[in-house]
């Protein structure tokens, strides 16, 4: 039977997911019924697997149980599939797990579950970050409507105005600013930008501190910190992707279905008429580079195709019978209605809670950081405190999207300008 997985890195998994996963030997193990969340997502995955892997899942839910029984081929096929809604196996090495791998599942609820103190999110980690988020303390502002958090927004000029997050903040019969200093006063939408769900408030006062916008941009893999108001960090995160469009049109596509095996990823499907289809490549075949950059998890495909653009084209090289190839590849807009992504990204919330607005933005930056929907309109900072943007969504269990600093300074210009006294188009209420 499989040894159990430290207790440490199954409470790690669980805050990353929003989900449990515990792996152990089935003979130790008491069995439990599934819930309605669990039910509902082996629901959704079942389509998208096939052989083995479907027939177990449909027993599972045959049976209410909480869990699944892999032997190593299974458990690596489930992990390394892109329906497979859990993150954070990579490290685990199914080869090294003797007979029956039991994968049981328990939901975790989001708001409520406080990180142990081995987590990056935990309060004393944290709390090492409070002097950094110190810096930004006096520009950044929480919005209420009564007693309820709706979003965070940060000043950007002296004289009262702010800039926030508009689909949390538009059906607000009453809106407050808890400033820095403790006042709560009054404020007034003023303009607004859809596009980028971004609203220009208002607050009768003077003297603020605008927020300093960075010049630079981080790299990939920096760590981030999201900083609430009085500079108290709410989490923390590492940015993952640089600045791309979010717009259907704009999102990248290969077209592929790929599964990790030792020397690269396994195409197992290949969609109709799709750029790899076009380009050639077949089921069987074994991705091993795209634009020289090794492949090593279906993550890391995902990744590189999301930060291009449809239109680009990029080289591939592959094995097929043992045959290395390559061949250009020209990388298509991503089809949202397709039954199988709408899925995909269904499942991408599973373990989160997504803002009301998550999705279709001109311009943003990916990183990471658990944060709720009611955390997102104020500043994301690096480590040395500098702005690099303004969190404007959370769209998935590591997803969640900032508006760069550069891109931001000129849409602040457009919402401030002087001719705009009033909303020219009233923000539409539900």
């Amino acid at each position: 039977m499989a040894k159990t997985h430290k207790t440490k890195w199954i409470a790690t998994l669980a805050f990353v997911l929003g989900l449990c996963c515990c792996f152990g030997a089935s003979s130790k193990i008491a069995i439990a019924q599934i819930d309605g969340e669990l039910k509902g997502l082996f629901e959704k995955m079942i389509p998208e697997f096939k052989g083995e892997l479907k027939q177990k899942l449909q027993h599972a839910l045959k049976q209410g149980h909480d869990f699944i029984e892999l032997d190593a081929n299974q458990f690596r096929e489930f992990r390394d599939h892109p329906a497979n809604p859990f993150d954070g196996w990579n490290g685990i090495d199914p080869s090294k797990l003797n007979g029956v791998i039991r994968l049981q599942f328990e939901t975790q609820p989001v708001r409520s579950r406080k990180p142990g103190h081995w987590e990056r999110q935990s309060e004393s980690q944290l709390a090492e970050l409070e002097p950094v988020c110190a810096i930004v303390a006096p520009s950044t502002v929480k919005l209420i409507d009564g007693k309820k958090q709706l979003c965070y927004g940060v000043i950007v000029s002296p004289d009262g105005n702010i800039i926030t997050k508009l689909s949390e903040i538009e059906n607000s019969e009453k809106l407050f600013c808890r400033m820095y200093d403790g006042r709560l006063l009054e404020a007034t939408i003023v303009n607004f930008d859809r596009s980028n769900d971004l609203a220009l408030v208002k607050v009768q006062a003077n003297n603020l501190k605008p927020i300093e916008w960075a010049d630079d941009e981080p790299t990939p893999g920096t760590f981030l910190i999201s900083p609430g108001d009085a500079g108290i960090p709410v989490a923390m995160g590492v940015y993952s992707h640089i600045p791309r469009s979010l717009a259907g049109k704009d999102q990248a596509f290969i077209g592929v279905k790929p599964q990790r095996v030792d020397n690269g990823l396994l195409v197992v499907e290949v969609s109709a008429n799709q750029p790899a289809e076009k380009a050639g490549l077949l089921p069987g075949d074994i991705i091993l580079t795209l634009d020289g950059e090794l492949l090593d998890s279906v993550t890391g495909l995902v990744n590189a195709v999301r930060s291009r653009r449809p239109g680009d084209k990029v080289l591939v090289q592959y094995l097929r019978n043992g045959e290395t190839r390559e061949v250009t590849v020209t990388l298509d807009g991503r089809n949202l209605g397709n039954e199988t992504a709408d899925r995909l990204k269904m499942m991408n919330k599973f373990g989160a809670i997504p803002s009301t607005r998550n999705s279709e933005f001109p311009i943003v930056l990916q990183h990471d950081t658990p944060l709720l929907p009611e955390q997102c309109g104020g500043p994301l900072l690096d480590l040395n405190g500098n702005v690099i943007g303004v969190n404007i969504a959370r769209s998935g269990r590591t997803d969640s999207y900032a508006i760069p600093a550069s891109h931001m300074q000129t849409l602040v210009t457009k919402l401030a300008t002087p001719a705009v006294a009033q909303l020219s188009e009233q923000p539409e209420r539900k």
